[in-house]
């Protein structure tokens, strides 16, 4: 069965979530003042680590395009921080 589970994003250039295998990320939004990523999943599926970058407007990306998917773009403190969320794409 699918359903849309929530998670926390915390801001740091890199990071990894557990998500159930096969999860779709939907979106990323503030959610009360915090970043969130909404994802579809399957809770029956077996945990995988996805790794994910993190990105302020105006900062270098190490990274080919091709080494990523664009997930989407949120802002902090009313728009002074502006970040852009990628996932790592497996080589």
């Amino acid at each position: 069965m699918l359903t849309v589970w929530k998670y926390p994003l915390y801001t740091e250039d890199y990071f990894s979530l557990s998500l159930p295998s096969g999860s779709e990320i939907l979106t990323v939004q503030m959610q009360h003042g915090s970043p969130q990523i909404w994802a579809l999943v399957n809770p029956d599926n077996q945990e995988e680590e996805r790794k994910f970058r993190l990105a302020g407007t105006g900062h270098n990306i190490e990274h080919a395009k091709e080494d990523m998917k664009y997930i989407g773009t949120f802002q902090l403190y009313d728009g002074d921080l502006i970040f852009h969320l990628f996932e790592m794409i497996p080589l």
